[in-house]
C-alpha cells in the first residue's frame, strides 16, 4: 500500500503537466511568449553584442602540466587553433552585430553579469575593454550541439509585462536534439526557441574551417531576415 501511497503524488505530477502542456490556449500562450521574446533578442543583439564561448580546455591543460608539459603544450596549441579560426570566421563572415570572444571558465561571472571578472577578447584573441557591454544588450553562442527543447521553462525574467508579473511556465518540444551547430543562447546561457534563428548546422564533409565559416554564413543571413520581418510587421 505504502508504494502506491508514495507514487500518487508523481502520478498526479505528471498527469498535470500533460494535461497542462497538451491545452491549445497553454500552447497558444507558449508561442506568444516565445514570439515575444524573440522579437526582443533581435532587436537588442543587432544593435548590441555576440557574446562567443570559446573553449581554451585550462583544465585539461593545467593538470596536464604538471605531469607531462609537452602534452599539455599540444591540448594548448590545438585548442587555440581552433579558436582562431572561430575567431576569424567571425571576423569574415558574420556582419550582423559586433562580437566579443570570451573563456568558458569564465561562463559563471558572465551568468550573473560580473563583467569585470570576465575576460573578454576581440576576432585576434587579444584581450579587450568591452566597455559598451550592458546588461540587456548581448547574446550568447557558442558551437555545440542543439539540445532537445521539452524541459519545464520560466519565462518571467525574459518578458515582463504588466500582466506577467508571475514566472511563466512555457513548454516547447523540438526534434533536432544532438545536431552540431552555432547555438544563440539568452543571457542565462538558455538556448533560444522559435521564431528566432537560434541556430546554424555545421555541414559535414568540409574541413573545421569550412564548416565555421559556411555556419556563420547562414547564421548571419537568418539574422537580418528575421530582423527584417520584424521590422516589416512594426513589432
Amino acid at each position: 500500500m505504502l508504494k502506491y501511497v508514495v507514487f500518487l503524488p508523481l502520478f498526479i505530477a505528471y498527469a498535470s503537466f500533460s494535461q497542462e502542456r497538451a491545452t491549445p490556449e497553454r500552447l497558444k500562450h507558449d508561442k506568444e511568449i516565445c514570439e515575444a521574446f524573440a522579437q526582443k533578442s533581435i532587436k537588442e543583439i543587432s544593435g548590441g553584442f555576440l557574446l562567443v564561448r570559446l573553449n581554451f580546455r585550462q583544465k585539461q591543460v593545467d593538470y596536464l602540466m604538471k605531469h607531462d608539459t609537452v602534452e599539455a603544450k599540444k591540448v594548448q596549441e590545438k585548442a587555440l587553433s581552433t579558436n582562431l579560426k572561430i575567431s576569424k570566421a567571425f571576423q569574415d563572415k558574420y556582419a550582423f552585430s559586433r562580437v566579443y570572444f570570451f573563456q568558458s571558465s569564465d561562463s559563471r561571472h558572465l551568468r550573473n553579469q560580473v563583467f569585470d571578472s570576465v575576460t573578454f577578447y576581440d576576432h585576434d584573441l587579444n584581450v579587450v575593454e568591452a566597455s559598451e557591454l550592458q546588461k540587456d544588450n548581448y547574446l550568447i553562442g557558442e558551437f555545440g550541439r542543439i539540445q532537445q527543447d521539452t524541459a519545464r521553462y520560466y519565462a518571467s525574467d525574459r518578458i515582463y509585462t504588466p500582466s506577467n508579473k508571475e514566472k511563466t511556465k512555457v513548454y516547447y518540444g523540438g526534434s533536432k536534439n544532438g545536431r552540431e551547430a552555432f547555438i544563440v543562447m539568452d543571457r542565462k546561457f538558455q538556448q533560444i526557441q522559435k521564431p528566432f534563428p537560434y541556430f546554424s548546422p555545421l555541414q559535414p564533409f568540409m574541413s573545421q574551417k569550412g564548416r565555421y565559416r559556411q555556419a556563420l554564413v547562414v547564421l548571419d543571413e537568418k539574422l537580418g531576415r528575421y530582423e527584417r520581418e520584424v521590422n516589416s510587421t512594426g513589432k
